[in-house]
């Protein structure tokens, strides 16, 4: 699948090319990812950086298993 980003005069300002394989699920997220990480590429509005709140009193290490 090719995915472009045009800018306002019609023009590219990128592309990507994602290999169609998983889920539709799969490729949407993919997409998704894409076009979130154009726009904090191209719009300085958007933040590139999550704060987390601090980790919460008492909260171990868990075990997960699978």
């Amino acid at each position: 699948m090719h995915v472009e980003l045009l800018g306002s005069n019609g023009g590219p300002l990128a592309e990507r090319t994602l290999n169609r394989t998983g889920s539709c699920a799969d490729l949407a997220e993919a997409v998704a990812v894409v076009l979130s990480t154009w726009e904090a590429e191209f719009n300085p509005n958007v933040a590139t950086s999550v704060v987390l709140p601090p980790r919460a009193r008492g909260a171990g290490r868990g075990t997960i298993s699978a």
